[in-house]
Formats: C-alpha cells, sequence, structure tokens
C-alpha cells in the first residue's frame, strides 16, 4: 500500500478540492491528482466524484476517510513522542469544542507558555466532538456535558445557563428577563441535532409542559446569529454561545433551570502525551483562577 498516495487522498478529503490540499501538503495539482488516480486505478475503485472544479466523497471514500485519518494521527503521536523525548517542547495539538468563546482563552494561555506548539481548532457539537476523540481525529475535546464513559478523563470547565437572543427589533429586546414559558407563542430557533444545547432545550420544555414552535435548526453559530437578526425570531443557546452582536439582545430564561455543564476531556490511554497532559494543566489553572 502507498502512503503517499493514502496521504495525498487524506489531504484531498479534509480540504475539499485538490488545488487546497497541493497548498496544505506543498505539492504540485498534477501531482497530488495522479496519487489519488493511481490508488483508485490500483484498487479498482472511485474515491471521489468529480463534477467540473467540484469533488465529492464516494462512499467507499467516506469510509477510507476516518480510517486514514486514524493512521495518520498515530504517525503524528509517533513523531510527537519522538520529539518531546527529546525535551523539545513543538508539535501539533488539535482541539474539538462546542464554542469558541468559551476555549480560545485557554489556548492563548497555552500558546504563551508553549510557542512553539502549533493548534488547530474545530468548532462543532458536543456528539461530534466526541466522536472526534474516539477516532483520534482530535486531541482534547471541549463537551457541554460530561458522557459517563470510563474511557474518557475531564476536568469540569464551568457552566452556564440557556439563554434567548432576539433581534433588537423583538419586543422581548425591551426586556432583560422573560419567563420562559412566554416562548409558547413564539418563532424558535434552535441548534441541530447532536447538539446539547438542543437537548437541555427540549428537556426544560418537557418540564414546564411547553410546546415550541421550532422553526430553524441551525448547525452553524454565524447562520444562527444571522438567522435570529433578520428572522425575528428567539434563538436558545448557552449564555455567551455568541459573539457579541449590536443587532442582538440577550434575554435570561425565568423558570428554564437549564445548565450547560462545561468539560474539557480527552482519552484516558493518552493522557502521557505531553501535549495533551499540558494543555490540560492550563485548563486546571484557569479553573482554579475563576474560583
Amino acid at each position: 500500500m502507498n502512503i503517499t498516495q493514502l496521504r495525498s487522498f487524506n489531504a484531498v478529503a479534509l480540504s475539499g478540492s485538490f488545488a487546497a490540499a497541493a497548498r496544505r501538503l506543498r505539492r504540485s495539482q498534477p501531482t497530488l491528482s495522479r496519487q489519488v488516480s493511481d490508488l483508485e486505478l490500483h484498487y479498482g475503485v472511485e474515491l471521489f466524484h468529480r463534477r467540473g472544479k467540484t469533488i465529492e466523497l464516494s462512499a467507499t471514500g467516506r469510509k477510507l476517510l476516518p480510517i486514514t485519518e486514524r493512521l495518520f494521527s498515530n504517525s503524528d503521536q509517533a513523531e510527537e513522542l519522538l520529539k518531546t523525548a527529546s525535551g523539545l517542547e513543538v508539535g501539533h495539538l488539535r482541539i474539538s469544542a462546542t464554542n469558541p468563546i468559551d476555549i480560545v482563552g485557554a489556548i492563548s494561555t497555552f500558546s504563551e507558555k508553549y510557542p512553539k506548539v502549533t493548534v488547530s481548532l474545530t468548532i462543532c457539537n458536543s456528539e461530534q466532538a466526541l466522536k472526534a476523540l474516539f477516532n483520534i481525529t482530535a486531541d482534547i475535546a471541549m463537551l457541554a456535558s460530561e458522557r459517563i464513559d470510563n474511557k474518557i478523563k475531564y476536568i469540569n470547565f464551568g457552566s452556564r445557563p440557556l439563554v434567548a437572543y432576539v433581534s433588537k427589533e423583538h419586543p422581548f429586546a425591551a426586556k432583560n428577563v422573560v419567563d420562559f414559558r412566554a416562548i409558547a407563542g413564539e418563532r424558535v430557533i434552535i441548534r441541530e441535532q447532536g447538539s446539547y444545547t438542543r437537548e437541555l432545550f427540549f428537556q426544560a420544555c418537557r418540564r414546564v409542559g411547553l410546546q415550541p414552535n421550532v422553526v430553524q435548526e441551525i448547525n452553524n453559530r454565524d447562520a444562527f446569529r444571522e438567522s435570529i437578526a433578520q428572522s425575528w425570531g428567539v434563538g436558545i443557546i448557552g449564555d455567551n454561545g455568541l459573539s457579541a452582536d449590536h443587532r442582538l439582545k440577550k434575554i435570561k430564561l425565568r423558570g428554564c433551570g437549564a445548565m450547560m455543564e462545561r468539560q474539557i476531556a480527552h482519552l484516558r490511554d493518552r493522557a502521557d502525551s505531553r501535549l495533551i497532559h499540558s494543555f490540560m494543566e492550563v485548563c486546571k489553572k484557569l479553573v482554579r483562577e475563576d474560583t
């Protein structure tokens, strides 16, 4: 099996195009394209559907991607081990998080302490972040709640209540607090399947017998913010879940009672990773300073 061809496939699948993958690997685009084509030809499979300049993973490609992710993650871990064994504070730390606002402070503190370490951050929901840990496509995950699993080690990173965001033109904007049941007659915007925010919201609705009028489910925070600003709908999300926006007003929800417990997590069997250990120590220190 040709590892270079697999690396090329992996880069194209993650980058979404041959041009972007070529820049990422610092190879020419024709070379990269030939390596992927040779891989397909050798095994008699189609890994990408090509439509002009647009590509899309085939069913086989979608199955192959997580395998190559694990393969090259193990390679990166081996490199990290060898480098850190010699005392070099270098490497690459991959973080999946539910909220950029909550995690960037920890990343900033970590980067100040270890300036030679690069950090990549992926924003996703809790289900995807947890999956990334198990697939070894993330070293650290920030989750919205602790999942009971003895393969995962957690530290508590604080909690936040669910709140509502509305546009400045919405009638709620004249208030700082509204009763949770008051959203019964409103157009409600929530997060997507797999989001713990969504799960908490529906749990709170069931507790008070509320039937929400959900009109949009959105998996992107920028789109979530824009939809609230433009539709006059009521967006439900964790406090501090959206960046500051002069078009929006944050409203506390009296009687909701839903709290999002934030956790920083990693796989227990990767606790010996110097990068993971160092990042967790930074997070623990920030938690102590915040209490």
